[in-house]
């Protein structure tokens, strides 16, 4: 009889490392911008729609407040809004690195969803379990971080 495991509640805080890299990627496109050779217009609108882009980066950085994981690769997801939602957990797409997890899920109502989890949003304990438990139930790694069912 296979022992069924707990379920696994994780509650991600903004991390300041992907804060940081979001906010250095769109500085340095817009720094790129206005030392290039363009015209002072296109550098002024592509620079527009750098920071529009970051702008709505930092916005959709932690879209869900909370994660529950129970048997298998169920799912369930709680928006920052508050509303619940349950998702299928897509090993094929998902990878598990010491320093990094991204979470991809099928959502019940057909969207998908692609969550990356640094290690500094989470607790360290539960970082550890989450990787330990994608290792085990969600196939194991393989070379590259890539899950195989």
């Amino acid at each position: 009889m296979k022992k069924q495991s707990p379920i696994l509640l994780l509650r991600p805080r903004r991390s300041p490392v992907l804060a940081g890299a979001v906010l250095a990627m769109h500085g340095l496109g817009v720094l790129a911008m206005w030392s290039s050779a363009l015209p002072w217009l296109a550098a002024l609108g592509v620079s527009l729609a750098l920071v529009a882009g970051g702008m709505l980066a930092w916005r959709g950085i932690l879209p869900v407040r909370e994660l529950q994981w129970g048997a298998g690769e169920a799912w369930q997801l709680q928006w920052a809004e508050g509303s619940t939602l349950r998702a299928m957990l897509d090993t094929g797409a998902s990878r598990s690195l010491p320093w990094w997890v991204t979470l991809a899920f099928r959502l019940e109502d057909g969207r998908r969803l692609t969550l990356m989890l640094p290690r500094d949003s989470l607790p360290p304990d539960d970082f550890r379990r989450l990787r330990s438990r994608l290792r085990v139930e969600a196939g194991g790694m393989a070379k590259g971080g890539r899950m195989d069912l």
